[in-house]
């Protein structure tokens, strides 16, 4: 104060103010206080319950993308994609299977067929000895002719000259006839093993080599699940630990329930003392100003105390929610990333494994098609070497024919020779020698007859054996067929329902990260708490400022109404605070607000029910 305005002070004095009055405008004052602090808890309660519904939506949220994240793991360790990975194996083996039937079917036939060539081969022998039988005959019938030459018996010669050389003629015509059929056995027989030969070097080479890479598409496809398992394993564990976390921050907004406690505890306390300073207004006698300095600073300075605890732990509590939500919104957006990357991986091996598994099947149906064709050649060939085989059968009847028209001409000629007494011996010589090659021609045909009857054995075998194998490889393509298409199709779809999961578990985590980020961004409900504390903590220092008058002892009846107050604590923290303050017994400074005697923070020692939770 200058001297200007002291001794405009003392010119004109103030009216004084009566303890009376001091205690209406207090409780005015208190009044005002009053009414914010109720409002605070109506707002207060307001955004905490809008907090909760959002939390228990977060909540559920979390639960289905850990529902969803472990159905995926089930997915994949389950008895479905165990039973489709061993029905890919036991695809690749039966393909095995009828690949070495093919290949032990086509060896055989290649046997048989070599087997054909050998006989064919081997009647190349009666053959040359029928041609030797032909020159016999040509020269016997040249021999005989010129013996008729000479005598009477001239013309019965020249007619067994001309009928054996008509022999050698048949003989050779048949002979030629066979030998034509042979080649063309031979060449049919030929034709069929190059045709099995090509399918064995270069079909079954190929389908191998495909069966190879189906069996490295089925490993890709182990290592592709065994990834994919592994991924959405951690994802379901991150997701799963997601929505623990969220049930620890729906847990933890119990403390609202402490503050709110301890704002309506300080309420009481304030309407106490605002029933206190109504009574002192109503007194019209003195000592009221002393009466005022004795009870307001110390009911003031504990319930600024209180206030200040309450706003360090609504604010400590609400800032750690937030920052556990901003964490959460982190750490679920980075499952969404993997999510979504995980996903790509699985389409990307998926199409790899489908790009080299289903040209498997297609090369194995491809070789049973070329085979059933190959063999079905062969058989036919075969059976054209059976056709000719009718016809052989026919000319060596026929030859068996001559042979025996031989021995007739040689019996003819035998008596001949018998009755005629002047060329019988040369006409016995004719005779013996038509009868020795009849012999020829009798065994030479029994040659044939064998060998007829080995290649006969042959080609009924191929035809037989033929037959069963294009009925067999006809069930097996369409047993193949199914199968592949059931084992493909299995995948694909489990593929399907593992990529959709993933893409529902990645838009359900994108969204659910976005909401908790919007919505620990819009948390303001500390701030509009903090605010309405700091300005009763103001309004009660000023208060206490109004109330002092030099140093007053505090009587009975203050101390009374300070217990009364303390006695509606039912939280350990408010004793603490009330206990700490008593003990000190500090005047509140005027100097600055909010610098009362700090109690300790959080619960009391040995509290082992967590951050937020009171001992009442």
């Amino acid at each position: 104060m200058n001297v200007e305005e002291a001794t405009i002070e003392t010119l004109f004095p103030l009216p004084a103010v009566s303890g009376a009055a001091r205690a209406d405008t207090l409780a005015g004052q208190l009044g005002g206080m009053l009414l914010e602090l109720s409002d605070l808890g109506g707002r207060e309660e307001k955004q905490f319950i809008f907090l909760g519904v959002r939390l228990a939506d977060f909540r559920a949220r979390s639960k289905k993308l850990a529902t969803q994240s472990a159905e995926a793991v089930a997915l994949l360790s389950g008895a479905e994609g165990r039973a489709t990975l061993q029905g890919l194996h036991a695809l690749l083996v039966d393909l095995d299977d009828h690949l070495r039937q093919v290949d032990t079917q086509s060896r055989n036939n290649d046997e048989l067929l070599l087997d054909l060539g050998t006989q064919l081969d081997r009647m190349e022998d009666p053959l040359q000895a029928l041609a030797k039988v032909v020159k016999a005959l040509l020269a016997l019938s040249f021999a005989t002719r010129v013996e008729g030459t000479q005598g009477e018996s001239g013309p019965i010669l020249a007619v067994l000259a001309d009928n054996l050389k008509e022999l050698g003629g048949k003989v050779t015509d048949k002979t030629d006839q066979v030998r034509e059929m042979l080649e063309t056995m031979a060449r049919l027989g030929r034709e069929a093993r190059e045709k099995l030969q090509t399918l064995q070097g270069r079909g079954l080479s190929r389908a191998r080599s495909v069966i190879g890479q189906g069996r490295l598409a089925i490993d890709r496809l182990q290592e592709h699940q065994q990834r994919c398992h592994e991924g959405t394993a951690r994802l379901s564990g991150h997701f799963a630990h997601s929505h623990q976390a969220i049930d620890e921050i729906v847990v933890s907004i119990q403390f609202h329930d402490i503050t709110r406690q301890q704002l309506d505890h300080v309420r009481s306390a304030l309407h106490e003392l605002a029933r206190e300073l109504e009574r002192l207004g109503r007194n019209t006698g003195p000592g009221v100003a002393e009466a005022l300095a004795r009870l307001v600073p110390d009911v003031c300075r504990i319930q600024t105390a209180q206030l200040q605890h309450t706003r360090r732990e609504l604010t400590t509590a609400v800032e750690g929610m937030i920052g556990s939500l901003h964490d959460l919104d982190g750490n679920i957006s980075e499952l969404a990333t993997e999510t979504r990357e995980l996903a790509g991986v699985a389409a990307a091996d998926g199409n790899s494994f489908y790009g080299g598994l289903e040209p498997v099947a297609a090369a194995v149906a491809e070789l049973l098609d070329d085979s059933t064709v190959t063999n079905r050649q062969a058989v036919e060939a075969v059976r054209a070497v059976l056709g000719a085989m009718d016809q052989l059968r026919i000319l060596l009847g026929e030859i068996e024919l001559i042979g025996t028209e031989m021995r007739l001409i040689s019996f003819n000629a035998g008596i001949t020779a018998a009755h005629n007494m002047e060329r019988g011996a040369g006409l016995g010589v004719i005779a013996a020698s038509i009868q020795s090659l009849s012999e020829q021609v009798r065994g030479r045909t029994l040659e044939f007859s064998r060998g007829y009857q080995a290649i006969e054995s042959v080609v009924g075998a191929l035809t037989e054996r033929g037959g069963h194998l294009e009925q067999a490889e006809t069930v097996v393509r369409a047993e193949l067929k199914r199968m592949a298409s059931e084992q493909v199709g299995s995948l694909r779809q489990a593929d399907s329902r593992l990529l959709a999961a993933l893409h529902l578990m990645d838009e359900g985590a994108t969204t659910l990260a976005q909401d908790i980020r919007a919505t620990a961004e819009s948390i303001s409900v500390h701030v509009d708490v903090a605010q309405v504390i700091e300005e009763t903590i103001a309004g009660l220092e000023t208060m206490v400022a109004d109330c002092r008058v030099g140093d007053v002892e505090v009587d009975s009846e203050g101390v009374e109404l300070v217990q009364r107050l303390s006695d509606l604590y039912t939280m350990q923290s408010e004793r603490e605070v009330h206990r700490h303050l008593n003990d000190r017994a500090d005047p509140l400074p005027r100097s600055r607000r909010g610098t009362a005697p700090v109690p300790p923070s959080g619960p009391v020692k040995g509290n082992e029910f967590g951050a937020n939770v009171e001992l009442f």
